[in-house]
């Protein structure tokens, strides 16, 4: 076979990579559980910085702004309120003083009546000693006098008639004086109660401004509370975050975890600098798979193992014995030749190659076959002087044999020209 200096160009078979990925699902499980707690343990634990919460802001000014609106109201009614008290005080005031006055101008009506009263008791008296003149008079007339007295004592009776009656005039204007007085008492009186129903009013009026000031007053204070509340309220606050954020956080660690060492499982996979299957060796080099020996180490098979196994086309175990007696089966039917001379080579340790040498002498008949084991033909210098008499077995062991090295090495057996029978996968 000719030479061909091939550029093998790596793919990636999404098959193989996510059972690659999924063996290590007792990772990404700790991963995910380390994320988990990670997260929802600072969840839990740290404390945020103080957040403000622009609705309930919003909604607390307007609260603040119809408060202060309110209170100014309610300030404006007490000052009124206040005013009103002090004009009601001062009407109050002036009704006490006009009390006083009109009580004193009773007083002084009263004292004008007991002068009245003074003078009715003093004419009656000058009466009296009118009348008495008036019947001395006339006993005197009616008695032996003289003519010049009689006439006399006549002249003065006219005289005493009239101070009589003039007299008794005087105590009639003088009693009318005294029920003018009194009525006039009895007006000023009302008046007097009059005042004191309206101070009695006012006073009412007053308290009822003074019970509504308290009231607004304490209206007032109550809504400097409530904006106080409001405002503090405002005040950015720092929240621990409730049950929900923490299973929030948690989940969101474990997918973090997760995508962490998938990433990480992916670039191993990608950079696996080892020989992964017989596959891959088939599709890089286009060989023959003689046998494939190959099964992955687990140190536990469990359930989800023996699924990637059989998703692997692994599942069942390997019959060393079968698995070998086919082996030397497919070299009779890939090589017609005979005898036959066959170089069992590769990458790995010479203890694996002399082992598969040493099955393949017991299986292919002696005369037909002569089976010699060499190195590793790159770094073997007396082996690739003779290995164009020999027709190769590529041995090479999955997860073992370095890439590079193996693609030294069928550098060389395609520079030799030499026929490759197949390879075996350990």
């Amino acid at each position: 076979m000719g030479y061909e200096n091939t550029q093998y160009e790596e793919t990636i078979d999404l098959k193989d990579l996510c059972i690659y990925v999924l063996r290590k699902w007792r990772m990404i499980l700790l991963v995910m559980l380390a994320g988990a707690a990670l997260m929802g343990g600072y969840k839990a634990l740290v404390v945020p910085a103080p957040v403000e919460d622009t609705a309930l802001v919003t909604a607390n000014t307007a609260k603040v702004t119809e408060h202060k609106t309110a209170i100014e109201a309610n300030k404006a009614a007490i000052t009124s309120n206040e005013a009103a008290t002090v004009s009601s005080e001062a009407a109050k005031k002036s009704n006490e003083e006009s009390i006083k006055t009109t009580q004193q101008k009773i007083q002084n009506t009263r004292d004008a009546i007991q002068d009245q009263r003074d003078a009715i008791q003093e004419i009656k008296g000058v009466i009296e000693a009118y009348e008495n003149s008036l019947e001395e008079a006339r006993q005197m007339l009616n008695s032996n006098i003289a003519e010049e007295n009689r006439v006399n004592l006549l002249s003065q009776i006219p005289s005493l008639t009239s101070n009589i009656y003039s007299s008794n005039t005087r105590i009639t204007s003088a009693e009318q004086q005294i029920k003018s007085y009194e009525i006039e008492i009895n007006n000023l009186e009302i008046s007097i109660e009059n005042l004191r129903e309206q101070n009695k009013k006012i006073e009412e009026d007053i308290k009822k401004l003074e019970e509504k000031n308290q009231e607004l007053e304490e209206k007032n204070d109550e809504l400097d509370e409530e904006i106080e509340k409001l405002n503090e309220e405002m005040q950015p606050k720092a929240v621990r975050a409730g049950m929900g954020g923490i299973i929030k956080s948690a989940v969101l660690g474990a997918f973090l975890g997760a995508f962490v060492v998938c990433g990480c499982v992916f670039l191993q996979y990608f950079f696996y600098k080892k020989l992964r299957s017989a596959d891959e060796l088939k599709e890089r080099y286009g060989y023959y798979i003689l046998g494939d020996l190959y099964r992955p180490k687990q140190k536990k098979s469990g359930p989800i193992d023996r699924i990637l196994d059989k998703w692997a086309d692994l599942a069942a175990p390997v019959d060393t014995a079968e698995e070998y007696r086919l082996i030397a089966a497919r070299i009779r039917m890939a090589s017609e030749k005979t005898p036959l001379k066959l170089m069992v080579t590769g990458t790995v340790d010479a203890g694996m190659l002399q082992q598969v040498g040493h099955k393949l002498k017991e299986l292919l008949p002696d005369g037909a076959y002569s089976i010699t084991a060499e190195a590793n033909l790159t770094y073997n210098a007396r082996a690739m002087e003779q290995v164009k008499q020999y027709a190769v077995v590529l041995v090479e062991a999955a997860d073992v044999s370095d890439k590079k090295e193996v693609a030294k090495l069928v550098e060389v057996l395609q520079i030799s020209k030499v026929e490759v029978v197949g390879a075996v996968v350990l």
